[in-house]
């Protein structure tokens, strides 16, 4: 608790909660093809702990802010949610004889591209507290990795965008960076003529 407070009054966490150990895991398939390897950063425990205390106070709050479409990370919602509201779009628009199309969004790899300046403004206008915000900024203020390459460690280098995987928060904060993407999306099927229809879902 002692490091955690300091941390949190000084903005500022330890080099070894602010440095990851990135690493490769294969997914499937050929080992020679780098698209089957998965890259997992390797976290230290303390970093895990303060991540999962605010992860807690954050799955609170997200079926308030999310939209009840979204299913990603949400406590109390699932994919299969979605999956079946696929299915009725489907079957209800077939025998009205309504055109209807399916966009589908491909999200590979978007997690590492989310701008951290882009996801502070998009906490504040969810209309999260300030002083939560700067926690979780915290979480992100000066962070750096080292890969693990033949059984050794690089120099480490500056990460300036992306949410941390092995991060308790990093599939909410993802929902939440995706969310006014989807708002725009669906007030665009909002503005279409009745007779289209179109769904969406992560």
């Amino acid at each position: 608790m002692d490091l955690f407070n300091e941390s949190l009054n000084d903005s500022f966490l330890p080099l070894s909660c602010r440095r990851a150990v990135l690493t490769l895991l294969l997914k499937k398939g050929d080992l020679q093809e780098i698209k089957n390897w998965r890259p997992v950063s390797l976290l230290c425990t303390d970093y895990k702990l303060l991540s999962g205390a605010l992860s807690s106070r954050l799955r609170k709050v997200m079926d308030q802010v999310v939209d009840r479409t979204q299913t990603y990370c949400v406590p109390g919602r699932s994919i299969v949610d979605n999956v079946s509201l696929i299915r009725d779009i489907l079957e209800v628009s077939g025998s009205l004889g309504l055109d209807t199309g399916l966009v589908s969004l491909d999200q590979e790899k978007a997690l590492d591209r989310v701008e951290h300046r882009y996801l502070w403004k998009v906490l504040e206008r969810f209309g999260l507290s300030p002083g939560f915000i700067a926690m979780i900024k915290v979480m992100y203020v000066n962070i750096e990795s080292v890969l693990k390459i033949n059984g050794g460690l690089s120099r480490p280098f500056n990460v300036t965008r992306g949410i941390r995987q092995g991060c308790s928060m990093s599939g909410m904060l993802y929902t939440l960076a995706i969310e006014p993407m989807l708002h725009n999306i669906r007030s665009f099927n909002e503005g279409l003529s009745s007779n289209r229809t179109f769904s969406y879902g992560c």
